[in-house]
Order: C-alpha cells, then structure tokens, then sequence
C-alpha cells in the first residue's frame, strides 16, 4: 500500500477517533509530521502504530501480559465445559428418575398434601361425635384409656394410608371397622 498522508480530520475519521484524542495520540507518538505549519498523518504507518498502541495497552491492563489472559480463556473455557457436562448429567438423572416415577412435581405434592391433611381435618372433626357415645358407657377410667388406644390407632393407620399411593382408601363398613367395631364392644362389656 503506498503511504500517504492524512490531514487531523481524516485520520480522525479513519480511525473513529475524535480529533481532541488523534492530538493526544500524538503526544504518545502517533506517526505524523508538520508540513507548513499543518500536521499530516501518515497511513498506513500511524494505523499500524494504533493497533499496536491498543495491543499494549490492553496487555499493561492485565496482570501478566497476553499468555495469562489466553490461559485463562482456555481455563475458564473447560471449567464451563465442566459444569455444562455435570447439568448435562444432572438433567439425564431427573429424567431417568422422572421416567421411573421416583420424582414428584412440588404441585403433585402439593395435591397429595393436601388429600392427606383433608383427609386427617375430616377424621378429627368428627373424632368426638363418633367415640363420646361409647365413652360415656365405659366403667372406668382404663376401659376408657383402652378405647382412645384404638382411636388413635384408627386415626395414625389412616394417615399411614393417605400417605400409601398404593394402599386401597378404606370403604366405610369394611372388615376393618366392623373388627374394631367388635374390639370396641368387648371393651365396654
């Protein structure tokens, strides 16, 4: 390329500079020279200069020059790749427990919580309707102590069973209440 010489305004231009900063350039060495009292810039040498005087400044801004910065690059490189293959693995266990019905979504928690403590809120609301008859019948005090034994048993093996996705919901009038039905009997008799 042949040189050629460039006035303030045009080097400005060339190199997106303002010409306040071109002035300061020339203060730090910018190739120019005055001609009849005009300052002329030569290009390509003052482009050349300029590359290399922001090669070096970009140098003295980190601590150990360019091969440190480069280095780190290419270690902050594979410590992504790192923690972008552990997601990935992270992602494939989710999937594999999702995929095998181990997980549960916080909502489908929610729901089932919520069944559970619905289903506890009705059985304790009606708690005292359904045993007072029969401890009001009761001799004494063990007979009674016998009876909320197997109340609050009741009551612990339905949470049990909320709880138990698998384990069938007791039918009312079930083998189940009709033995403790009988349990309760015995006790009072």
């Amino acid at each position: 390329m042949a040189e050629r010489e460039l006035t303030q305004v045009e080097i400005s231009e060339w190199l997106d500079l303002t010409t306040r900063r071109v002035r300061d350039l020339v203060k730090e060495g910018l190739p120019s020279r005055v001609e009849k009292g005009k300052r002329l810039y030569l290009w390509p040498a003052a482009l050349h200069w300029y590359i290399r005087y922001k090669v070096e400044a970009e140098r003295k801004q980190r601590p150990n020059g360019d091969s440190e910065s480069i280095a780190e690059l290419h270690r902050r490189e594979k410590m992504a790749d790192v923690e972008k293959a552990e997601a990935d693995a992270e992602i494939r266990k989710l999937e594999l427990a999702r995929q095998r019905a181990i997980t549960m979504t916080v909502d489908d928690a929610a729901r089932e919580l919520e069944h559970i403590l619905g289903g506890m809120n009705s059985a304790l609301g009606n708690f005292s309707g359904r045993w007072a008859p029969e401890l009001v019948a009761l001799p004494d005090t063990r007979a009674v102590r016998a009876l909320l034994d197997k109340a609050i048993a009741e009551l612990r093996e339905l949470l049990t069973a909320a709880g138990d996705t698998d384990a069938p919901e007791p039918e009312p009038g079930d083998d189940a209440d009709e033995q403790l039905d009988e349990e309760r009997e015995r006790a009072v008799a």
